[in-house]
């Protein structure tokens, strides 16, 4: 993954973050964040390298997925990233700190938290359970609400095809119905015209 995929992931996650805008991330002062999924740590990185604004924040990361060395990996790479930007900008920041959790999407945490990411998660999940988009939706808020400290931040990227369509679709409209907002790419709490279906 790291070979092949990491850096034209940075690529896309960082343009994508920097047009989004930190102040839309909404992420406190000694926020807690989850990363689900996160592989080699990609969208901490992305958002380390793409908001500079987000880098004197205190922010623990809990960074959730099934592969120890590939979390491992990140750790090393995100601080290599956070030295190299230090050194280049002359900033005296510390780095975030990285908690590595090993497990999958509904392991169990102590720590309510700020702001939960997931990118390139449930379109293999979805793929994968049999089970329609709906469910799967609703499967996913309640684990999201279970990590969530009251009305929490979700940041959710998957890729463009019509079932993850449909899931995001699904997964908006079960948020809407819990009274959360969304704020992008689409800002208006109507019902999705690219559902994802024909």
């Amino acid at each position: 993954y790291v070979r092949y995929y990491q850096w034209w992931n940075l690529v896309r996650l960082t343009r994508l973050f920097a047009g989004i805008g930190a102040e839309k991330f909404n992420i406190p002062e000694n926020g807690l964040c989850l990363d689900i999924g996160s592989g080699p740590l990609t969208v901490p990185i992305a958002l380390w390298l793409a908001c500079p604004s987000l880098r004197s924040k205190k922010l623990r990361w809990y960074c959730m997925d099934t592969s120890q060395s590939a979390l491992s990996l990140g750790e090393e790479l995100f601080l290599a990233v956070a030295a190299r930007t230090a050194q280049a900008t002359g900033e005296v920041v510390e780095p975030w700190n990285i908690v590595r959790i090993k497990g999958e999407m509904g392991t169990a945490m102590h720590n309510a938290v700020d702001f939960i990411s997931c990118a390139n998660v449930f379109n293999e999940m979805v793929q994968s359970s049999g089970k329609p988009p709906e469910y799967s939706a609703k499967k996913a808020l309640e684990i999201f609400s279970s990590y969530s400290k009251g009305k929490g931040t979700f940041l959710i990227i998957e890729p463009g095809t019509p079932p993850s369509a449909r899931f995001l679709s699904a997964l908006r409209s079960a948020l809407l119905k819990k009274d959360w907002n969304p704020i992008f790419p689409c800002p208006h709490s109507e019902e999705c015209p690219m559902a994802g279906k024909r």
